[in-house]
C-alpha cells in the first residue's frame, strides 16, 4: 500500500495538518502507528478506515471504507442498544442463525457465554470495549483500523485482545497505541508520526534504534528494555 502526497486538514480554526505523506508500507504484516498526542495517528486511521477523505493525494492499494473498517477511541460510548444483541446486529431478538453468529463474535473477544439479552449499559467499561471489538469482528471488511484498542482493558482484557488479533490471520491491521510493547510480538511495520509528519518507518526494532524516535516517544530518551 502506498501513500502519494496524501494530506488532510480539518475544517475550522485548527491549524493541524496531516501530511503531505509519501511512503509505502507492506501488506503482509500489521502496521503499528506511534507518536505523541496530536501527532496525527487518529487522523491517519480515519483516512484508512474511510471515515474521512484526503484533502489531496491518494492511497494506492486500498479502497478506504469499502475494504476497511474503523474502530474509534472510546467506541463503547456509541453502545445504546437495549441489549447486546441490538448493539451487535440491530435486533433485540434476532433469529437463531444470527444469535449463533453473535455468540461466536462474543467468544472471540473474551465474552463467551454472556447472554445476548443482557443490557449493554450494565457492562463494565472493559466489557463494553470488548463488545465494541465484537461489533468490528462482525464487519465484512478485510482491513481494520484500530484506534487505541487496548484502552480501558485490564490484564485479562489485553490477553483476550492479543488472542483475538492473533487469530485474524490474513487480515490487514493498522493499530494506534501508546502501549507499543503489547504489539511487539506481531513483528509490526512501525510508523512514527510527529506533528502530522512521518518521523520514521520500518520494523519496530529498527525504528527504536533511531535517536529521534527515542527522544520523541521515550522519557529522557530512555530504553525500551530491548537493548
Amino acid at each position: 500500500m502506498r501513500f502519494e502526497a496524501v494530506s488532510y486538514r480539518p475544517s475550522g480554526p485548527r491549524r493541524f495538518e496531516l501530511g503531505p505523506l509519501d511512503f509505502e508500507g507492506p501488506d503482509d504484516r500489521p502496521w503499528l502507528l506511534l507518536g505523541p498526542a496530536g501527532s496525527g495517528k487518529s487522523t491517519l486511521l480515519r483516512l484508512l478506515g474511510g471515515v474521512i477523505r484526503p484533502r489531496s493525494g491518494r492511497i494506492v492499494g486500498l479502497e478506504p471504507g469499502r475494504e476497511s473498517a474503523y474502530l474509534p477511541q472510546l467506541p463503547e460510548r456509541a453502545l445504546a442498544g437495549r441489549n447486546l444483541a441490538e448493539d451487535l446486529c440491530g435486533e433485540v431478538r434476532p433469529e437463531a442463525a444470527t444469535r449463533a453468529r453473535l455468540r461466536v463474535a462474543l467468544a472471540a473477544v473474551g465474552l463467551e457465554g454472556m447472554p445476548l439479552s443482557r443490557r449493554s449499559r450494565r457492562l463494565s467499561t472493559g466489557e463494553r470495549r470488548r463488545l465494541s471489538l465484537a461489533l468490528l469482528h462482525l464487519s465484512p471488511a478485510s482491513s481494520w483500523a484500530l484506534d487505541e484498542p487496548d484502552a480501558g482493558l485490564d490484564a485479562s482484557g489485553r490477553a483476550s485482545l492479543e488472542a483475538w488479533l492473533g487469530a485474524e490471520v490474513g487480515r490487514r491491521l493498522w493499530i494506534a497505541s501508546h502501549r507499543w510493547t503489547l504489539y511487539e510480538w506481531m513483528n509490526p511495520w512501525t510508523l512514527i508520526l510527529g506533528s502530522g509528519k512521518v518521523v520514521a518507518a520500518g520494523p519496530i526494532e529498527a525504528v527504536f534504534r533511531e535517536p529521534r524516535v527515542r527522544g520523541l516517544l521515550l522519557p529522557d530518551g530512555g530504553s525500551t528494555g530491548k537493548g
